[in-house]
This record gives structure tokens, sequence and C-alpha cells, in this order.
């Protein structure tokens, strides 16, 4: 029961995927600031406000600009 109910919450399009979708362009939807700096820092209070490490699903369908943080970051796909 888990696997599956884990399977469609992995498959689903979320609010910012449905958007890229729909409209074919990347829109900054963490509202980093790339109008002043080229490579912008990531805020960690986002990611780490539960404790030390962060799980998230990374939004799909875009091109992900270059970026700076603090942390160790592992993907999977």
């Amino acid at each position: 029961m888990f696997s599956q109910r884990l399977d469609r919450i992995l498959h689903e399009h979320n609010n910012v995927e449905r958007r890229r979708l729909s409209t074919v362009s990347n829109f900054n939807h963490m509202n980093l600031g790339f109008s002043v700096d080229a490579v912008p820092w990531m805020p960690e209070r986002i990611f780490f406000k539960d404790g030390g490490i962060a799980v998230t699903k990374s939004n799909r369908f875009s091109c992900v600009p270059e970026y700076t943080y603090s942390s160790i970051e592992m993907k999977y796909m």
C-alpha cells in the first residue's frame, strides 16, 4: 500500500510543473535574486527549517540555473 501511494505522489505533477508544462518556459518560483547576482545564493532556511537534513522533490521540465549553497546536495532519479 505504501509503495503505491509513494509512486502516485512521485509521479503526479505539482503546481510549478503544471505551469512549466503549459507555458513552456522557466520562471523564478523561489524568488531568487538573479537580477542582483548572476549566481544567487540558495537560502538554507527554505530547506533546513526542520533540522539538518532536507529531503525534497525537485520540480521537473525546466533547466536549472546555476546557484550556490553551503550544504551537500544528493540527487536521485
